[in-house]
């Protein structure tokens, strides 16, 4: 894989993160989002997109610096 696809991923990564800080002030608190059964839903697969990109980060400069296993 390409550096820039690898940047890409990170921007993904940045993207979800937006999401899950709009979704939670539609619902005002994160405590609030979590009860919501959509909040929930949404958080959570904002989560799981995260992870799935950084699974799929093949840069050797950039995992170290990634706080992942």
């Amino acid at each position: 894989m390409s550096k820039n696809s690898d940047l890409a991923k990170l921007e993904n990564i940045l993207k979800y993160i937006h999401d899950i800080e709009t979704i939670i002030k539609r619902h005002e608190t994160a405590e609030n989002t979590l009860k919501d059964i959509e909040g929930n839903y949404a958080v959570m697969m904002c989560l799981f997109q995260i992870g799935e990109c950084l699974k799929n980060i093949t840069s050797e400069s950039m995992i170290p610096r990634l706080p992942v296993k």
